[in-house]
């Protein structure tokens, strides 16, 4: 049971004395990032290490698709972005967006971010795709008031990443705030 009262539902493995459980579950229990790096058996909580700001690494993506083609797209960088009434200023909004793509020319290991929408422009829930070299890598399903979710994707290798933005309207807006990438 968490200090809170919650209890954690999960596969745990117990050997010599010790409990081992996944990383996201950990994640969840302490309220950060979690990332396990095997090469050097460290384990890092919090933010990436040696990571840079994704929108001042790599900038706009070099491709955008709008749902409504009449309007364009509407892609903000490094503004003021507001999910579950908590306040963001480093990442991307979507907004009248399809699908963005991003060239990681095989350079990046990891990114990680908050994926949510802007307060106040949704209200359906809608479905985010992330694809690496055309493959797909993640979904994640987006509802309208929730917190962000934390984002941690492993891209070692992918020279493009596709964002696809699914059962969103023109009018709604899609915030990946706060992306490192190393």
């Amino acid at each position: 049971m968490l200090p809170d009262g919650h209890l954690i539902s999960t596969k745990a493995a117990k050997g010599d004395g010790e409990i081992f459980i996944s990383e996201d579950v950990l994640a969840g229990i302490i309220g950060k990032n979690v990332q396990w790096n095997k090469k050097d058996k460290i384990l890092y909580v919090g933010k990436i290490p040696n990571a840079k700001i994704m929108s001042k690494e790599i900038g706009d993506p070099y491709q955008a698709t709008a749902i409504e083609p009449i309007f364009g797209t509407k892609l903000s960088k490094d503004e003021i972005m507001i999910m579950g009434n908590e306040q963001f200023n480093l990442g991307y909004a979507f907004g009248n967006t399809e699908s963005v793509e991003f060239n990681l020319d095989g350079k990046y290991e990891k990114l990680k971010g908050k994926l949510g929408v802007e307060d106040n422009t949704c209200a359906e829930d809608g479905i985010v795709e992330v694809y690496l070299d055309d493959q797909l890598y993640q979904t994640f399903n987006v509802k309208p008031k929730d917190f962000p979710q934390d984002v941690l994707l492993d891209v070692e290798g992918a020279n493009k990443m596709s964002i696809v933005f699914k059962n969103f309207r023109y009018s709604s807006v899609v915030n990946f705030a706060d992306v490192y990438i190393r």
